[in-house]
């Protein structure tokens, strides 16, 4: 499968998760009326909308196409901080961080990011691109999309796709 498949597919499950709940009635809402941590952030953006994304204008429907200019990811900055520690990806020609650089993540993969620390890193980098400009493919779009799930419905990620996902389509050993 291809990348650009697997990212489909995707888009897809949130699509259905969303319809499922609430037709497309919430898909142009903006992002920032379910994740208040980004409120902050897009008045930053008011500011210097080079280097914050302006969050006050992506919607739903922005985070779920790949459009809201969001950064790759933090809590999983890639494979390199995953799969290396600082001193082997320094002797893999990599700069040494400094603990206070605020891009360096305190979690990830394990241990696992909480809410306040997933949006701590995040709102502090430059995004990839402007909103609505290109659809570079964000991890980060799709968290950020669990939590505005989550506060529109009341109910964990889980619960919502083995309602909305897995039950409808008999998928009850995945």
């Amino acid at each position: 499968m291809t990348s650009y498949g697997a990212l489909k597919e995707q888009d897809e499950v949130w699509e259905r998760t969303f319809e499922a709940h609430d037709g497309d009635s919430k898909w142009n809402d903006p992002i920032i009326k379910y994740v208040p941590e980004l409120a902050a952030a897009a008045d930053k953006a008011k500011e210097d909308p080079v280097a914050n994304v302006a969050w006050d204008e992506v919607t739903i429907g922005t985070l779920a196409g790949q459009l809201s200019g969001a950064i790759r990811d933090y809590g999983l900055m890639s494979e390199v901080t995953q799969e290396f520690n600082q001193s082997q990806a320094v002797e893999l020609g990599f700069p040494p961080l400094q603990d206070s650089n605020p891009m360096l993540p305190k979690c990830g993969e394990w241990p696992q990011c909480n809410r306040t620390e997933f949006f701590n890193g995040p709102l502090e980098a430059y995004p990839s691109f402007a909103p609505f400009a290109t659809p570079p493919y964000t991890n980060m779009g799709y968290q950020i999309l669990t939590y505005a799930l989550k506060a529109i419905k009341g109910k964990s990620f889980q619960t919502m796709m083995g309602e909305s996902v897995l039950r409808p389509l008999g998928l009850n050993h995945t």
